[in-house]
């Protein structure tokens, strides 16, 4: 069902220069979705700047008086003090991260007055407006990756860095170029290949008249549409149209470098930018197209060209300089390795047109296409339509025949896929044996699904995991992360260091919680218990009495009422508890004293909860194995829901814990430990 994007674009809605995020942003709009396409923003700095109209223009769209001709997309261009750019202090980090804040008007608040506070989908084309993810509810997030950052002067390391944020982040990454793969290495499980395309009907459709400046350049003509920049093959070029004297070359775009040299050749004609909608024109009344990059220059290694696609959406042949995506795309385009090769296969085009089969591989690459791939990643939400088993195990058993989840047989997947319109299958069953899951696959091949297979555990966590082929067996590696060497020694010392910080900060708090148990109720004012940590080794857990002296005692009267499972007892209104311990109990104020504990060795900051030596007798082996590191004074489990979790989920989430342990979790564990503690959730 279509729902809402926003779209955080590098170029501006009417830019010469129309990139996948402005195609992207019409395809969703034709499907029914309610598009909001923010570009980067422009500042009363960028009126001094030489491109005067591109300002204007996105003044322009600022003011609200351009609209995107399309009643299902909003456009808009933030207005900001500043801007993130390559010069001093507009390269720092302050400009990078925080320019959002200093726009007029408020771009968050703009944007969510307009309907868009709340989106199903948060697309990414732009680095620099990062701050989408922590300013507007979104179901799934999507960064597009069509560069390498480090190939453009104007990327700064800032840049740089809230791009990793943003692939940290993300739900999704999808990437252009296959060479982009190795830019996303640590990212994998989330990225996926899907490169550019095409809007055929915008060509298909288009006026075909010859444009006025066209009518007096000689034919042959050779057209190329796009940016001229630093990555444009200058020197190649120059060679070619001296050699190809008797065919005229047309360039459509502003040159932001020096083309002298070549536009004072007499077969040469730069016609400046133009519109979009009259690019198909001049295609239609071209005899080629061409695309002469730099293929030594950084940024055309990962270029999935758009115009290669819109020029065979013309009928066009093409030809263009080699460079590894465009080996690997297997388009009919003639790729040449030098001039002269250039200029001999550029002949050769111009002579042998098969204009249908130029057409039918751009129909092949529309954005219509690249959308209907793009479902598969949940663009429109996980809808679980129904499970399937085999035939044999369905009709066994008369009770799960009837379940309303079962949808149909295994025998029958292919008809189901097909019929319920299904993006992915995940096989999870454990009892499916190995060659039945491979008759599986390839009952599926040929279908535009996604496949998902269940490892059958829960453990680990996918920074630990990466596959990995020996033999041309494929191997799931487990990288090996524990509580051992250097690890061992980082994790004491932080266990000390935060230990003496936190014992000086929590002696007011010790004194007055202190004079308020001994005022409350009869007894001492800590309480000691018999423990176990790290190898089931014994020692006295220290806390604050938050229950009347005789609770011990008292506990057989209560087992009845235990509202835990496995091992453990848990009662929400437990009557030992005291009227000062329902509150140190709240706020986890009673644990403080555990401190002692840290200082002394017996336990971590962070760690598995520190269990009773009756509950270790009735552990199961696997629960057993939450003993062999050193039991916390917080963990998963505190952060994740404390009594309100069954013991097995509370085992699950420390084997978790130590199966993918790393200093960064238990910093992540410590910082969330605190609004958990303040907001007392879970606790009693």
């Amino acid at each position: 069902m279509p729902g809402k994007i926003l779209i955080a674009a590098a170029n501006y809605w009417t830019s010469p220069y129309q990139v996948g995020s402005h195609h992207y942003a019409r395809v969703f709009a034709e499907n029914g979705w309610e598009v909001m396409f923010v570009s980067d923003p422009v500042s009363p700095l960028h009126f001094l700047a030489a491109e005067k109209k591109q300002v204007s223009e996105r003044y322009g769209i600022y003011k609200g008086r351009v609209g995107s001709g399309n009643k299902n997309i909003d456009i808009y261009v933030p207005m900001a003090l500043f801007t993130p750019n390559e010069k001093p202090f507009f390269r720092s980090a302050f400009v990078t991260n925080s320019w959002h804040r200093f726009t007029i008007p408020d771009v968050v608040k703009h944007v969510v007055s307009e309907g868009f506070g709340e989106v199903d989908v948060l697309w990414f084309d732009s680095i620099i407006q990062y701050f989408w993810m922590g300013s507007i509810k979104h179901r799934i997030s999507i960064l597009r990756v069509s560069d390498v950052m480090d190939a453009f002067r104007k990327n700064t390391k800032n840049v740089k860095k809230v791009e990793e944020k943003l692939k940290e982040q993300v739900d999704y990454i999808a990437y252009t170029a296959s060479s982009l793969k190795s830019y996303l290495a640590g990212f994998e499980s989330k990225a996926f290949y899907m490169p550019n395309g095409v809007d055929i009907n915008h060509f298909l459709d288009a006026n075909r008249q010859m444009p006025q400046d066209l009518k007096d350049i000689p034919k042959p003509i050779a057209i190329y549409v796009g940016a001229i920049d630093e990555w444009f093959g200058l020197d190649f070029m120059i060679e070619v149209a001296k050699k190809l004297s008797g065919i005229s070359f047309v360039f459509i775009g502003e040159p932001r470098i020096d083309v002298s040299r070549l536009s004072g050749l007499g077969n040469v004609y730069f016609l400046g930018r133009k519109p979009y909608s009259l690019v198909p024109a001049y295609l239609y009344n071209s005899n080629a197209g061409i695309i002469v990059f730099d293929v030594n220059h950084p940024v055309v290694k990962s270029v999935n060209p758009i115009k290669l696609y819109e020029y065979m959406a013309c009928g066009l042949p093409v030809v263009a300089t080699r460079w590894e995506e465009l080996d690997n795309i297997g388009s009919p385009a003639y790729l040449a390795d030098n001039p002269h090769d250039f200029s001999v296969k550029l002949e050769r085009a111009i002579k042998v047109n098969d204009n249908i089969m130029y057409v039918d591989f751009a129909r092949k690459n529309s954005w219509t296409g690249r959308f209907k791939s793009l479902r598969k990643y949940s663009l429109e939400g996980d809808v679980i339509v129904g499970h399937v088993d085999k035939k044999q195990r369905v009709q066994k058993n008369d009770e799960y025949s009837k379940s309303p989840g079962v949808i149909g047989h295994l025998e029958d997947i292919k008809k189901i896929i097909t019929d319920n319109n299904v993006q992915r299958v995940i096989v999870s069953s454990p009892e499916f044996k190995y060659f039945e899951i491979l008759e599986i696959l390839e009952s599926l091949k040929g279908m535009d699904i996604t496949v998902l297979i269940f490892p059958g555990f829960f453990e680990f966590s996918l920074r630990r995991l990466s596959i990995r082929e020996i033999g041309g067996v494929p191997l799931m590696q487990v990288s090996n992360i524990g509580f051992f060497g250097f690890n061992l020694f980082m994790k004491n010392c932080i266990d000390y260091i935060l230990g003496i910080i936190c014992f000086i900060i929590f002696i007011p708090i010790y004194l007055v919680v202190g004079a308020a148990i001994k005022l409350d109720s009869k007894g001492p004012v800590f309480f000691k218990q018999k423990r176990l940590t790290k190898d089931c080794r014994e020692f006295y857990m220290y806390k604050f009495r938050s229950m009347y002296s005789d609770a011990e005692e008292r506990l057989k009267d209560l087992m009845a009422l235990n509202e835990a499972d496995g091992p453990i007892f848990k009662m929400k209104k437990d009557p030992r508890i005291t009227r000062v311990g329902k509150f140190i109990r709240k706020f986890s104020i009673d644990e403080l004293p555990q401190i002692i504990n840290v200082l002394k060795g017996e336990l971590s900051m962070v760690g598995p909860r520190p269990p009773l030596p009756a509950e270790v007798e009735k552990y199961d082996e696997w629960e057993a194995k939450r003993m062999n590191v050193k039991q916390g004074l917080t963990g998963l489990w505190q952060i994740s829901g404390r009594s309100d979790l069954s013991f097995e989920e509370m085992a699950r989430l420390d084997l978790y814990y130590i199966q993918n342990w790393s200093i960064e979790m238990d910093i992540k564990i410590l910082l969330k430990t605190i609004p958990v503690m303040l907001f007392g959730k879970g606790a009693y």
